[in-house]
């Protein structure tokens, strides 16, 4: 593969705290499998454990050169510093 045609790596960040987490979590790994190309994307679903952890996985995801982050919840998450 070519630069070009690497697969790209997505982090998807849940909170626990955020409503029913492990059923978003069901329901993320399904959309997963059903709808993301394994061709072009490899994801892996982090969950965080503190108040600040989102912050942590989205800096380590830099460091480890992913390509997408995204958080998934709904409860603020996104606004952490």
């Amino acid at each position: 593969m070519g630069n070009d045609d690497r697969k790209k790596k997505i982090v998807f960040i849940l909170n626990p705290i955020s409503g029913l987490w492990h059923t978003k979590q069901n329901e993320l790994e399904e959309i997963l499998e059903n709808h993301l190309d394994r061709n072009k994307y490899e994801s892996e679903i982090r969950v965080t454990e503190s108040p600040t952890h989102a912050t942590v996985i989205s800096r380590e995801a830099v460091q480890d050169n992913v390509d997408i982050v995204v958080s998934v919840g709904g409860d603020g998450s996104i606004n952490q510093p």
